[in-house]
């Protein structure tokens, strides 16, 4: 039986476990698929400026999640959904998996917290944009309902060149 996964709302007081889990997986994620991004750009200062705002906009929601049945576990993911001004869609904008934790049902946990979240909520789509070259993360999302879109970005972080820089965008009906 694989262990429980607990999901929690995050606040503000969070910002050090928050910080912990993303730098734990976002920047090996993000050496891993642009080895030449020079990691600097991502120092902590920085980081824990973005992760303060997101935790404090009223018009966002940053979870949390750990195995075990307790709070005092330490959270292996954190995942963040932003509401999207006048639409009826919320986006998940952030979900990291710390990588010896990867593969082991937490994204897809997450991103069902994320569903329902959102219908609970009253919007009837979730969108979110994660990088072309990701398949880890596409084939989560396509076996979850997620339909890719014709949309494509770039992520806009520093140092990333932007012929490697591309990003889709997928959305799933949730009411």
């Amino acid at each position: 039986m694989p262990p429980l996964v607990v999901v929690r709302p995050a606040s503000v007081k969070d910002i050090n476990e928050v910080l912990s889990v993303y730098t734990a997986s976002f920047v090996p994620m993000l050496l891993n698929y642009h080895p030449s991004v020079d990691p600097s750009a991502f120092e902590e200062l920085r980081l824990r400026e973005m992760w303060q705002q997101l935790l404090s906009v009223e018009d966002c929601d940053v979870f949390l999640a750990s195995f075990g049945d307790s709070v005092a576990e330490a959270a292996v993911a954190v995942m963040a959904l932003h509401a999207t001004p006048g639409s009826d869609s919320i986006e998940l904008a952030k979900l990291f998996v710390v990588p010896e934790h990867q593969s082991a049902g937490i994204g897809r946990e997450m991103t069902n917290v994320a569903i329902e979240h959102a219908r609970s909520s009253g919007f009837s789509r979730v969108h979110l944009w994660t990088w072309e070259i990701s398949h880890q993360s596409r084939r989560l999302y396509e076996s979850l309902g997620f339909v890719l879109t014709e949309e494509i970005g770039v992520s806009g972080y520093p140092g990333i060149p932007l012929e490697a820089d591309v990003t889709l965008r997928y959305e799933q009906e949730v009411n």
